[in-house]
């Protein structure tokens, strides 16, 4: 018996709960969390997922993708049996999810937070407190856990404070901003540690009712990655500039 390939524009592949994928301007990036590591596709081999995997991310502007033929159709079924070997793709709609691209829009233009103070907030003994915990914390998680664990704890812990969320205050979230950074000059540096920074950031606004959501981006060409944190068009720990050039894969 010959083998059957999927029916034109049938989405039966969905990403793997542990899997990330976004669209860049060179092809498709995916975020393997089990693995903690980063796959690229381009070309013919992007193109071949979005008319088999549910919610696939469109392309960028300027990026256009050829409609599906019969011809394509065993090729792009192909790759995708590829990267359900890679653990990355599957059929099974228990241990899958649609590719639904995440989203951080906002009609107003990015604001860095805690650099224009006219004054240096006070440090207290508390904030001392607080900022040692989340470091802490911070290491004892990225040291004993996975980064699945790593993104289930902060989802879970981020779904938690949903149901407490106070108003938003960008002067005081300024200062803690401000604060966490005076404190960390005698720690450690933020260059070369984005993940710890914004994860360690992170609980420390937790701890003082500030729920920021935390960010994976990916840029090409050259590759690289960077996380920050980011609520509404605050940028919490990072420039404005810094992010632009970055598309967002994870954020919770």
């Amino acid at each position: 018996m010959s083998p059957q390939h999927p029916a034109k524009d049938s989405r039966n592949y969905l990403l793997t709960k542990h899997a990330y994928a976004c669209a860049t301007h060179d092809g498709v990036i995916f975020l393997d969390l089990r693995r903690d590591k980063y796959l690229g596709l381009g070309g013919a081999q992007a193109e071949a997922l979005s008319a088999l995997v549910q919610g696939w991310p469109e392309p960028p502007p300027g990026r256009a993708e050829p409609p599906e033929s019969e011809e394509s159709q065993p090729y792009n079924a192909a790759v995708a049996e590829l990267l359900i070997a890679e653990g990355l793709l599957t059929r099974d709609r228990a241990l899958g999810k649609a590719a639904s691209p995440v989203r951080l829009t906002t009609e107003k233009s990015l604001v860095v937070l805690g650099d224009d103070l006219e004054r240096p907030p006070k440090i207290r003994p508390a904030d001392a407190v607080r900022f040692l915990r989340a470091c802490v914390g911070t290491t004892y998680l990225l040291r004993t856990q996975s980064m699945v664990e790593v993104v289930r704890r902060v989802a879970e812990r981020r779904e938690q404070s949903a149901s407490h969320l106070a108003a938003f205050d960008p002067d005081r979230t300024a200062e803690l901003v401000n604060i966490f950074r005076r404190l960390r000059m005698y720690t450690f540096t933020a260059s070369g540690h984005c993940l710890f920074h914004s994860l360690a950031l992170r609980q420390f606004l937790d701890s003082n009712d500030v729920f920021p959501s935390w960010v994976v981006g990916v840029k090409t060409n050259p590759f690289a990655a960077h996380s920050w944190l980011q609520l509404n068009q605050y940028v919490m720990d990072a420039t404005p500039e810094e992010v632009g050039f970055f598309t967002p894969i994870l954020v919770i």
